[in-house]
């Protein structure tokens, strides 16, 4: 019991040492405050581009977006330029790819709440695939467009698919191809 009585003593003495001890100047209570932050592009929003590129290959020029998340799009040919068609996404992508192969340039348009990605092309070209890879082996979900050389044939894009028939890839002779990924169940 004395223990237990020496304790509370000095619990005492301590809180009454600090009830009467003199008042502490406002500028001695000042401490320095210490932040951080991490850049925004580093933590990608749901929804984003997270980076873009451009592969040349013998027989195709591969387009890439590396995605936060799968979201439907549709991928056409109008008027001599690859045309794709998202959702309003965040751009967490460093820059635009140079363009290389049958892709002169790349170029991103915003309007009605929708993402288009343009690929300018040097020449005739069709869409030969158009495919969304699902994440896989710690790699984030990848929008892939193939081009290959081919006759010049304009139009409008093909009417989007409904979520039941999103796991169909749909390929006509227009060189349209165009997949649409439902939500994820």
């Amino acid at each position: 019991m004395g223990r237990r009585a020496a304790g509370f003593g000095a619990g005492l003495a301590l809180a009454l040492a600090a009830l009467f001890a003199p008042p502490v100047p406002a500028v001695a209570q000042t401490l320095p405050v210490q932040t951080a932050s991490m850049p925004g592009a580093a933590l990608p929003s749901p929804g984003g581009v997270l980076a873009a590129r451009l592969g040349v290959h013998p027989d195709k020029t591969r387009f890439v977006l590396e995605l936060s998340a799968a979201v439907p799009f549709e991928a056409f040919i109008d008027a001599g330029r690859a045309v794709i068609d998202l959702p309003e996404l965040a751009w967490s992508a460093p820059a635009l790819p140079p363009g290389k192969g049958l892709v002169r340039t790349v170029r991103v348009e915003r309007s009605g709440g929708r993402l288009r990605i343009v690929l300018d092309t040097d020449g005739p070209a069709r869409v030969a695939l158009a495919e969304l890879i699902p994440p896989r082996d710690g790699r984030p979900p990848r929008l892939i467009v193939d081009l290959v050389p081919g006759p010049t044939v304009t139009g409008p894009p093909a009417p989007r698919q409904e979520a039941a028939a999103a796991s169909a890839v749909r390929t006509g002779g227009l060189g349209l191809a165009i997949r649409m990924p439902g939500p994820a169940a």
